[in-house]
């Protein structure tokens, strides 16, 4: 009586992770509504993927191996005693380096100091309460959210936004945070004003009238980011004009000729 044949056994299963999703890790992210400070607030140790560039733009990314550009210094106390000279280093700036620091913009220091203090006040909050403004679409002239191109972008920038429409129909006061919403009008005073200055500016140094970039609509968003501590995020701006201040924040990298 021959023997039964044996039947080999399947091969064990084998266990793969399941291919990146970064669409969905996306949505999910979004849906927590707590931005890049929930995931700080929450403990993480390691930046989450959708944070993360592909090797394919890498290349992209990287800094140039040449000197440091300056960052050129436009005093604004010269604007009427030498204008077109003030005109001339504005258009240099732009053209270059694309970045300036403007001094004696005559907004009182107390005033900085108020607003840095309630964007902090507000991005600190809890994020049940932050959550109440987080949406995408400027409706109501308030958006609150983690990055304007979250779902459309290689990889999410380190930071959260507070968008603020304040022109030419500015967002209805009681729709702005409470926390901030004092110092923020305050500041949005002088903002226009020194705004409309260097728009004016590069108007000129464009050859333009005066008045023309501001008749685009270029001084009437506001945008303020916060950039929770990162030592490996890197920052673009997109914004035709950004005022930029810091709190924890240790560097902004500029690129110039060589870089974006």
């Amino acid at each position: 009586m021959s023997s039964p044949i044996a039947t080999p056994s399947p091969p064990p299963p084998t266990t793969t992770s399941p291919p990146y999703d970064r669409l969905k890790a996306v949505k999910q992210f979004d849906e927590t509504k707590a931005g890049v400070k929930g995931l700080i607030d929450s403990g993480i140790k390691t930046i989450p993927s959708i944070f993360i560039h592909p090797p394919e733009t890498l290349s992209d990314l990287a800094p140039g191996s040449g000197p440091e550009p300056e960052i050129p210094i436009i005093d604004l106390s010269d604007v009427h005693s030498s204008r077109a000279a003030v005109v001339d280093q504005l258009r240099s700036a732009a053209s270059t380096v694309g970045f300036f620091q403007v001094i004696n913009h005559g907004v009182p220091p107390e005033l900085l100091r108020s607003v840095i203090g309630a964007m902090k006040a507000f991005h600190e909050q809890p994020a049940d309460v932050r959550a109440q403004v987080y949406r995408r679409e400027m409706g109501t002239g308030v958006s609150y959210i983690s990055n304007v191109d979250l779902f459309t972008s290689k990889a999410a920038s380190w930071r959260d936004t507070l968008q603020l429409k304040m022109g030419p129909v500015a967002a209805d006061e009681k729709e702005i945070p409470e926390v901030c919403r004092k110092e923020v009008i305050e500041w949005d005073r002088e903002v226009v004003r020194v705004g409309d200055i260097l728009l004016g500016l590069l108007s000129e140094g464009l050859g333009l009238s005066a008045g023309r970039l501001s008749e685009l609509g270029l001084s009437q968003g506001r945008v303020i980011a916060f950039l929770p501590p990162c030592c490996l995020s890197k920052q673009t701006e997109d914004n035709f004009l950004e005022d930029i201040h810091y709190w924890k924040i240790s560097f902004r990298e500029i690129e110039g000729d060589s870089g974006d």
